[in-house]
């Protein structure tokens, strides 16, 4: 493969990542609570985009290497490109926002997830999901892709309105709302 056919690739590849996470967040904003009201949801929103985008450096970290044919030429997954991370480093971030009651650690910990699952959905159309120590699932169907990345931000919505942590108790509180 040429130069500029691996470059226009890698450039399609990724801006379409940053597309779907940023799309995805949004519409986590657009169904919340209150709607798109917040100035900080276009932070979140530019944070989930770039968060999404920039999941791709790891090759570059596998490869050792700033050459892109070295980086789309690795022989494994890099270590981003686990799922158990995203999974696992969202459940610490969900924990510590009920231990110190901070609401933006549940908003941070959703768009990590967010960000995290988009992008590893749509490479899981060619190589399945990486659950470390797991191994790999099957790779994904176009159509179970498509369903996935429209069930994924609504998913998103529901944890966020069911995860409430209540600040005016003189104790950390936590509480489901079903």
């Amino acid at each position: 493969m040429n130069l500029l056919r691996l470059l226009h690739n890698a450039i399609i590849d990724n801006v379409t990542h940053a597309l779907i996470g940023g799309i995805s967040w949004t519409i986590v904003c657009l169904n919340g609570d209150k709607g798109f009201k917040k100035a900080n949801e276009l932070l979140e929103i530019i944070c989930c985009t770039i968060l999404s985008s920039i999941i791709d450096l790891d090759h570059f970290i596998e490869a050792r290497s700033v050459l892109l044919k070295n980086a789309t030429k690795l022989n494994k997954r890099p270590f981003l490109h686990c799922s158990t991370i995203p999974i696992v480093l969202s459940v610490v971030l969900l924990l510590w926002s009920y231990l110190a009651s901070y609401q933006f650690l549940k908003r941070f910990a959703l768009l990590v997830l967010t960000a995290f699952a988009t992008h590893h959905i749509r490479d899981a159309t060619r190589r399945g999901l990486w659950l470390w120590p797991f191994g790999s699932t099957p790779a994904i169907p176009y159509g179970i892709y498509i369903g996935l990345l429209c069930v994924f931000p609504h998913i998103m919505v529901i944890a966020d309105g069911l995860i409430k942590i209540d600040k005016s108790q003189s104790n950390i509180y936590y509480s489901f709302v079903i």
